[in-house]
């Protein structure tokens, strides 16, 4: 599994205080267009890529999804999504975007949100997507534009 700075204590501890970190999809910018994009969840097998603190997958599972299953490269993002999301049926592993292929479920949707611009590879990450993806199954996923982080006030 390749190196991410996320499991870097210092790095994980910073993006600990960000405002999406602290407050969840109140707090993500890009939540209020991503929602309206998303198909009815109801009874939904839902893969969320690149899925930090769980916060998406939390909302999945009260919107009713049926399975839902969080993977992050970072094991610190994993166990917070974990600590934070306890009470709720929903499965983390700790799998980065190039292992795909050893996920044997389908999914009604597959989702990202801010994760896949860290990848170098886009059409083989969308190959294993669609073997991942049911018949008429939904990718939706959001991406960091340079603009946003350039400026460097970020929270």
């Amino acid at each position: 599994m390749k190196n991410n700075p996320y499991d870097n204590e210092t790095f994980f501890n910073e993006y600990s205080k960000m405002a999406r970190s602290q407050f969840g999809l109140e707090a993500a910018g890009e939540w209020e267009t991503m929602i309206d994009l998303l198909p009815n969840l109801e009874g939904l097998n839902i893969l969320d890529l690149g899925c930090g603190y769980g916060w998406h997958c939390a909302y999945f599972k009260n919107k009713k999804a049926n399975k839902i299953l969080g993977i992050d490269i970072s094991e610190k993002m994993i166990k917070k999504a974990k600590e934070i999301n306890l009470s709720l049926n929903i499965e983390y592993l700790v799998k980065d975007f190039y292992s795909l292929n050893d996920i044997n479920d389908s999914y009604d949707l597959v989702f990202s949100s801010l994760a896949i611009h860290y990848i170098q590879d886009f059409e083989n990450l969308t190959k294993q997507v669609r073997k991942l993806l049911k018949p008429k199954g939904t990718f939706l996923f959001s991406v960091e534009h340079p603009i946003f982080t350039a400026e460097g006030s970020q929270q």
